[in-house]
C-alpha cells in the first residue's frame, strides 16, 4: 500500500510509518474483512491502535482498547449529543477526527449492552453491498455493512445505551426482504407489510 501525506502521527515503536487519515478507511474494512482489503493491514496497524492485545499473530480484539473506558466515561448511561462526544475525541484526545470516528464505530460494534447512534433525519449512510441505509439509527449490527469511505460523523446525532426501536429504525432490514418498501413513509410501508402478513394467515 502506497504511502500518503501523513496526519495522524503516533509515537510507537511498532510502526515504521505514522498512519495517513486515509487509511483509517481501510483499516476499518480490513477489520470487518469487506471485499478487496488487505487483512495485512490489520495486522500493521491494530496492535499500535489497541485492537490486537494478544500480538500480530492474534485476531481483532478491541476489548483492552484504551480508547473505550473514555467513550463510556463521556457517554455514560443516556443519550448524549454526538457531535460534542466525537469533538473532545478527536481534539481533546488528540486521535484527529477520522481515527475518532473509528473508535466510536468499533465501540458500537463490541460494546454490551448495546448501544446506537441515532442519525439525523436526511442522513445518507452508504453500506457496502447494499446502497444507502435505510432509517436513522445506526446499530451494533450494521456497523461492519458501513462503506470504509463513509463519513458518517456529520450525518450523526446523538450516541448512548440501545432503545426499543422505531418502525423506521427496522426499515433497512425490511426492505431487503420486501424492496417496494424501501422508499414509501413510515405508514404507508407499515400499511402494506400489514396486507402482507395478513395474506399469510
Amino acid at each position: 500500500m502506497g504511502r500518503r501525506n501523513p496526519t495522524i502521527a503516533l509515537v510507537t515503536q511498532i510502526l515504521d510509518e505514522p498512519i495517513c487519515e486515509d487509511d483509517i478507511g481501510e483499516i476499518f474494512a480490513s477489520i470487518f474483512d469487506q471485499p478487496g482489503y488487505d487483512p495485512n493491514l490489520l495486522r500493521y496497524f491494530d496492535p499500535a491502535l489497541g485492537l490486537l492485545p494478544g500480538g500480530l499473530e492474534s485476531s481483532f480484539d478491541p476489548s483492552a482498547c484504551p480508547v473505550f473506558p473514555l467513550i463510556r466515561d463521556l457517554i455514560g448511561n443516556a443519550q448524549v449529543n454526538f457531535p460534542e462526544v466525537h469533538r473532545s475525541l478527536a481534539f481533546d484526545v488528540d486521535l484527529t477526527e477520522q481515527l475518532a470516528s473509528l473508535y466510536l464505530l468499533l465501540f458500537f460494534n463490541h460494546e454490551d449492552p448495546q448501544h446506537q447512534i441515532n442519525l439525523t433525519s436526511d442522513a445518507v449512510i452508504t453500506m457496502v453491498e447494499s446502497g444507502d441505509l435505510q432509517g436513522t439509527r445506526l446499530t451494533s449490527d450494521l456497523i461492519p455493512l458501513l462503506a470504509c469511505d463513509n463519513q458518517f460523523a456529520s450525518d450523526a446525532e446523538s450516541i448512548g445505551p440501545a432503545s426499543k426501536p422505531r418502525f423506521s429504525d427496522a426499515n433497512h432490514h425490511l426492505s431487503v426482504l420486501f424492496p417496494d418498501i424501501a422508499d414509501l413513509s413510515d405508514e404507508a410501508a407499515e400499511e402494506i407489510l400489514s396486507q402482507l402478513f395478513q395474506s399469510l394467515i
